[in-house]
């Protein structure tokens, strides 16, 4: 084990005698696939934020401009009950997606994540339907 001084891993005896047991291979494969992994959780993580990120920014654009078009016409009232609308049809579409179909994606995520890492497993939680969801 000397050998891989990046490696220290801090478990119990049974995963000591068992990681020592391990050719230099398998260690190298595991290090690898342990950090491709997280490089690939990364990379995922970053395309969704930039696709939320993109559906957000275009949704609020067009919604700006319907109701900008409603301020150069004089139509106060149109452009505020336009923009109170979307706003709200917007929200009842989260409202119903979450009570329906994942309801563990209504929380905003942060204790969800530290509930699981103390050991509380709570279903669907990882879900496809919840990531979809949320």
């Amino acid at each position: 084990m000397s050998d891989f001084p990046f490696c220290r891993i801090n478990e119990n005896d049974l995963f000591k005698h068992d990681w020592r047991s391990r050719s230099k291979v398998q260690v190298l494969q595991y290090i690898f696939l342990k950090w491709s992994l997280a490089c690939l959780v990364g990379l995922l993580t970053g395309l969704i934020a930039t696709l939320i990120n993109l559906a957000v920014e275009n949704i609020a654009g067009y919604k700006l401009l319907a109701v900008v078009s409603f301020i150069e016409k004089d139509r106060y009232l149109q452009g505020f009950l336009y923009f109170t609308g979307v706003n709200f049809l917007l929200t009842l579409v989260a409202a119903v997606l979450c009570v329906c179909f994942a309801p563990t994606a209504a929380g905003p995520g942060i204790p969800e994540i530290k509930a699981y890492l103390n050991g509380v497993d709570t279903p669907n939680m990882f879900g496809a339907t919840t990531l979809i969801v949320k």
